[in-house]
């Protein structure tokens, strides 16, 4: 029996054969590239309107001294123009400057969900498999946890002369041991965060200003393993529960966040303290700074 590893994306064509459960929440996704100096060096900002983008958030990354990469995405079924126009007006100061990108993409991102992903002689792997964080939508680290499993089950098996489903049992098996309680985790974050109002959300994030709060953001935070933290929190803070479960607010302006990405697995470090402009309330997030207008 041959053996098939399926890494064929979000579109798979092997993981709907296998009749694999998708997950109901597909992000769609559209971004640009500008040529252009960052505003703030080394320094991620997200953008969160409950309004204009159902279900996800907004992003401007610099990848270098004289380029950024800003996007969109959503989980309501958005035409692309209104993506597009979204993009363009969240993000107008960049595009005033760089009117013509240098390229934009556009895609899915299929979150994950509980399923199946193997099968006699098959193995999905990264999209297709459904290892993308419920999160933040990131797959790369998951997906590579998922490959190399997979590659070593497939070393085993073929050593073996066999590639039925309990041959390649493990490969499943040991992507959960690593991933698999973490996902889980985050699924029930993600069902907190689509429930929550946009005050409601602002106070939640402002809550961990708290300098104890700020402390275990500080050590424990892990942009590949944050619902640790997220325990940490709620154990010392037992109040955040209550907020994040109330009823949802109506959404005042949109909700900014600014960050520095953690280089660390600790999430130690982050970017110099700035003077308050306006209205803004500053608050470090596992080595960023989230700041709201």
């Amino acid at each position: 029996m041959p053996l098939l590893i399926s890494a064929d994306g979000v579109h798979s064509t092997v993981a709907r054969v296998l009749g694999r459960r998708s997950s109901r929440e597909v992000v769609r996704a559209l971004g640009a590239e500008l040529r252009m100096a960052p505003a703030m060096p080394g320094m991620v900002e997200l953008v969160v309107d409950r309004e204009l983008l159902p279900g996800w958030f907004a992003w401007s990354i610099p990848l270098g001294p004289d380029r950024v990469r800003v996007g969109v995405g959503t989980t309501a079924d958005i035409p692309p123009a209104r993506l597009l126009a979204a993009l363009r007006g969240l993000f107008a100061a960049q595009f005033a400057a760089e009117p013509e990108p240098g390229s934009y993409s556009a895609g899915l991102i299929q979150l994950w969900a509980p399923g199946n992903v193997i099968n006699d002689g098959v193995m999905l792997v990264g999209d297709a498999a459904g290892q993308v964080k419920p999160s933040t939508g990131g797959g790369i680290h998951s997906g590579l946890v998922g490959a190399h499993h997979a590659a070593r089950q497939a070393v085993h098996a073929h050593a073996r002369g066999a590639f039925d489903r309990g041959a390649l049992r493990d490969y499943e098996r040991r992507w959960h041991v690593e991933l698999g309680s973490e996902f889980r985790n985050l699924n029930s974050l993600r069902s907190i965060y689509v429930r929550l109002g946009q005050r409601r959300f602002k106070a939640l994030v402002g809550a961990f200003g708290h300098p104890a709060l700020g402390r275990i953001i500080a050590e424990q935070g892990d942009i590949d393993f944050p619902s640790h933290m997220f325990g940490s929190l709620v154990r010392a803070a037992p109040s955040l529960l209550a907020l994040a479960g109330g009823r949802a607010g109506a959404a005042p302006a949109p909700a900014r966040l600014r960050g520095r990405p953690a280089t660390r697995p600790d999430g130690r470090g982050g970017p110099r303290r700035r003077p308050a402009r306006g209205r803004r309330f500053h608050r470090r997030l596992a080595g960023c700074r989230a700041i709201f207008v």
